[in-house]
């Protein structure tokens, strides 16, 4: 499984004219810190910057090191597949396994910024509730405290992710969840807790 990670910055996309030198900034000093680890390639949409790491890297390196930069609202360890529902559904239950197998209770959200996308974020929860509920039976669905969010975001022009929500270490301006994801070519997001 090819993993990347996406690292949100959440309220820098606010800062209108000056957002691309504070984009700039963020990159460099991404770049920077995870030169040491091996090869990366890097791109940016829909205020996320999407980094693939090359086949020598240890992604629990590169995640430690991206939590202590100043500016990462979120980070998230992402799955890549296609972008259709079937591709999602078909992977994330393996790829979740470890941490909803370790869990009691979860929840499945999602966020449709590709309109184009023919199922609706509800119809999207609902399916792929259903299908975890399905493969790990011991899991109930709590909505308001549930030990595990799942988040799918349809994206343009990137496609799915999914995430489980846990904070991230080291941020210093907002405190927002974090994931180990389950996405499509390029977006997605489901975090271990404690990495």
């Amino acid at each position: 499984m090819k993993e990347i990670i996406l690292a949100k910055y959440g309220e820098m996309a606010l800062k209108g004219l000056n957002k691309n030198g504070f984009e700039d900034i963020l990159l460099k000093n991404i770049r920077r810190r995870l030169k040491p680890l091996g090869s990366f390639t890097y791109a940016k949409a829909q205020s996320t910057i999407y980094i693939t790491p090359g086949d020598d890297v240890l992604l629990e390196d590169a995640m430690e090191r991206l939590e202590k930069i100043f500016g990462i609202a979120a980070l998230c360890r992402a799955l890549v597949c296609e972008k259709n529902f079937d591709s999602v559904a078909e992977r994330a239950p393996e790829y979740l396994e470890e941490v909803l197998s370790a869990a009691h209770t979860f929840k499945v959200e999602a966020k449709r910024s590709d309109k184009a996308f023919p199922m609706k974020s509800p119809e999207i929860c609902r399916e792929l509730g259903g299908i975890l509920l399905d493969r790990f039976p011991h899991l109930t669905v709590d909505v308001n405290h549930p030990e595990v969010i799942v988040t799918v975001e349809i994206r343009t022009p990137t496609p799915m992710c999914m995430r489980t929500g846990a904070p991230v270490q080291g941020d210093c301006l907002w405190a927002a969840p974090a994931g180990r994801c389950c996405c499509c070519p390029g977006a997605s997001t489901a975090r271990w807790p404690g990495i």
